[in-house]
């Protein structure tokens, strides 16, 4: 049964929710994916705090035309899939790539980031990052690193003072 305008209208204001909501969306075409694969990518990153929508090609043209996004027009010429990644930027990236890898069909064609659009070679790229965490205790690391030295030496030095004070103690006993 065909949709009415409102229902339609709803979809487009969801969508462009989404996109307004999102740190980073992957674009993935699905062209040949059986529904029931798209369920399980679906359920599968849904687990980890991400959202995939297949939407209508003209739905997420007027989508991105109203949000004034620009993206290659070719994208939106084929049956296409968003991850959206809400709290992570490189989660979509990273969480896309094991079913990239499953799926033969599953591809990757590009991403938006801070609502510029990035190739399929650069969403590769990010996937490669670190993820947050991991950077912050690299920071971590990195910024204690100085202090962990210091203290080193420090210890270095009064130990050493130790020892000979305890050898001292040992010539004036004998």
């Amino acid at each position: 049964m065909p949709k009415t305008r409102l229902q339609k209208e709803e979809m487009l204001d969801r969508t462009i929710d989404r996109v307004e909501r999102s740190q980073s969306i992957v674009f993935v075409n699905i062209a040949g994916v059986k529904v029931d694969q798209i369920e399980q990518v679906r359920d599968s990153l849904f687990t980890q705090g991400l959202q995939l929508q297949v939407a209508k090609n003209n739905l997420a043209r007027i989508a991105f035309g109203r949000l004034q996004v620009e993206l290659p027009s070719e994208l939106l010429d084929q049956p296409l899939g968003m991850i959206y990644s809400y709290s992570d930027p490189v989660a979509g990236a990273k969480l896309s790539q094991p079913f990239v890898k499953e799926f033969e069909a599953f591809e990757i064609v590009g991403g938006l980031v801070n609502g510029q659009f990035v190739s399929a070679k650069q969403v590769e790229s990010l996937a490669l990052l670190p993820s947050r965490e991991q950077l912050l205790g690299q920071l971590v690391g990195t910024l204690a690193a100085p202090i962990t030295g210091l203290l080193n030496v420090l210890e270095g030095n009064l130990s050493a003072f130790v020892r000979v004070l305890a050898q001292i103690q040992e010539q004036k006993a004998v």
